[in-house]
């Protein structure tokens, strides 16, 4: 039988969270607020609930922090809000004086016309997406050697407000998502970055994408309470073409905002390896010391505007292999749950953030367990 249970429930945010985002091994959990702050948390034996807050990083904006994610190789938070700008934390090697986490902010991009929505890193960590409000899409490169960002373009294909950015892990392809109910797909070519898809498969806003370890498939979400799957099939092109493998719909009373899959075993065995090498700098206790893996079948958990946590389990095999519902909480917040995370070094181990403030910690448990 299978079970998705609380397993702390991390207060500090005065205001609504709106993002949650785990380090590449697994060992931290950043959140964002509406409060203006970025919170890093990391388990501890010594707080009551397993958890402390490892660092706080304020000052980096006047207005929410919408989104924030992680660089690849863990040094870097980057983070945007509605104040227009998109800052770049980078952690230092030193603790403070009061034995926390201690962050540089190195950057502050700008040029977003209001509101920023969204932020990711690529898979190299050179690349970093931006969306927003002004219906449009930024790529900055990172330059190492200068430390500094230069905004290589700017995609304006979106004719309304642009929810959410995600690279495909395999490959340097954007996905953007938007309230003109589509889900656009962008690559480079000899410098200069293009259009590569759209799909039209929503009826109202599309809030959240996610794609899974492989890169093969597409999960998206949004407010005709639809989760659409979505593969990529080789054709002729470079990058094959993507179609939609099937839909769900029925099983959330409200918008979905946010979707992500589960990390396959080959997933969790990269976090387990970029873990162990950074055993050395490990902060505040046993981050990560929880079970390694993937599930075994791909999986995939909703957050939404219902309150509710939803995970869905893939059955069968071949043409056969269906997703269906298999467990959800229904009061998971104490109002909307706007996003949602597995944590990448696998365990069953996910994290929410919603508007009663607080960021929530689940265990999953799948069938057969």
């Amino acid at each position: 039988m299978s079970r998705l249970r609380e397993t702390a429930a991390l207060e500090g945010h005065t205001e609504r969270v709106w993002c949650v985002a785990w380090s590449p091994d697994g060992r931290l959990l950043a959140s964002c607020s509406s409060d203006k702050t970025i919170r890093v948390w990391c388990q501890s034996k010594d707080s009551e609930n397993g958890w402390r807050c490892a660092a706080l990083l304020e000052d980096g904006a006047t207005r929410t922090v919408r989104c924030c994610d992680w660089s690849p190789c863990g040094r870097f938070i980057a983070a945007v809000s509605f104040d227009g700008t998109c800052s770049v934390w980078r952690r230092q090697e030193s603790t403070t004086t009061a034995g926390e986490l201690a962050w540089e902010l190195t950057a502050t991009l700008e040029g977003h016309e209001n509101e920023v929505k969204s932020v990711a890193w690529s898979r190299g960590g050179n690349l970093l997406a931006t969306c927003g409000r002004d219906k449009s899409v930024w790529i900055w490169e990172y330059d190492e050697s200068e430390g500094d960002y230069e905004c290589v373009t700017v995609l304006s294909d979106h004719t309304a407000d642009v929810k959410s950015v995600r690279w495909l892990p395999n490959k340097d392809v954007l996905v953007s998502c938007s309230y003109d109910e589509t889900v656009r797909l962008w690559a480079e070519d000899l410098d200069d970055w293009y259009l590569l898809d759209t799909l039209n498969d929503h009826t109202a806003t599309v809030w959240g994408i996610a794609a899974d370890g492989p890169g093969e498939r597409l999960a998206t979400v949004g407010g005709d309470e639809k989760l659409v799957l979505w593969r990529n099939f080789p054709d002729e092109t470079k990058h094959g073409k993507w179609r939609a493998e099937s839909t769900l719909s029925g099983e959330h009373g409200g918008t979905i905002y946010s979707v992500d899959w589960a990390p396959t075993a080959t997933d969790a065995a990269a976090a387990a390896t970029a873990a162990a090498s950074t055993s050395a700098r490990r902060s505040g206790g046993g981050v990560g010391d929880g079970v390694w893996g993937g599930l075994g079948a791909p999986c995939l958990a909703t957050a939404a505007g219902d309150d509710a946590l939803r995970v869905f389990y893939e059955s069968g095999e071949g043409d056969g292999a269906a997703f269906g519902l298999d467990v959800e909480v229904k009061n998971a917040h104490a109002g909307d749950v706007n996003c949602v995370r597995w944590k990448p070094s696998g365990g069953g181990v996910l994290a929410t953030g919603g508007d009663d403030e607080l960021v929530r910690v689940w265990s999953y448990s799948p069938p057969g367990c």
